[in-house]
Parts: structure tokens; sequence; C-alpha cells
């Protein structure tokens, strides 16, 4: 857990709003209270992972709905570029051009 203070806030969603859960018998659906869970991936996220929540929310019976929030989308040629050390050639030393 982070150091810091923490807070909760639940907010009630509109009824059109919410997902219909489909009953035993197609005549009634029940609404059921829906969470919302916002997700802040500080320093990126993949692609793959957005799709991995997404797949989550379209669950039937999934928990929550997901907002997602981050500092950068990372794909794989960023990923490369921040793992990359930027090599300065240095004289005489053949391997290094």
């Amino acid at each position: 857990m982070l150091p810091g203070s923490t807070f909760e806030e639940i907010q009630q969603i509109p009824v059109g709003l919410r997902k219909r859960k489909a009953s035993i018998t197609s005549t009634h659906s029940n609404t059921m209270d829906q969470k919302v869970v916002l997700i802040f991936f500080l320093g990126g996220v993949t692609y793959a992972e957005i799709a991995a929540l997404r797949f989550l929310s379209q669950q039937e019976d999934g928990p929550a709905d997901y907002i997602i929030a981050t500092t950068k989308l990372i794909n794989g040629k960023t990923w490369l570029e921040a793992i990359m050390e930027n090599v300065v050639p240095e004289e005489g030393n053949p391997f290094l051009m």
C-alpha cells in the first residue's frame, strides 16, 4: 500500500446507464449495483493490458466497469527505446560504429 491518505467515494449510477443482468426468466431483468473502477497506470500501459481490462468488463458476470488512465501508451517500439542504451562510439573500437 502506498503511504498517504486514501479516500473512497460511492456515487449512484443513473438507472438508464446501469448494466442489466438477465435473470432466469426472460421477462424480468435485474439491475444490480454496478461498480466503476478507476485504474491509473503510472509510467505507461500496454495495449494488451487495456484489452484484458476490456475483456473483463464485457463478461456477463463482470464485477465492474473500468476507467483507464495512464501517463503513456506503450507499444513494442517505445518499450525497446526505453530499455536501449545509448552507445557512444569509441575511437579505435571496431565493434562500435
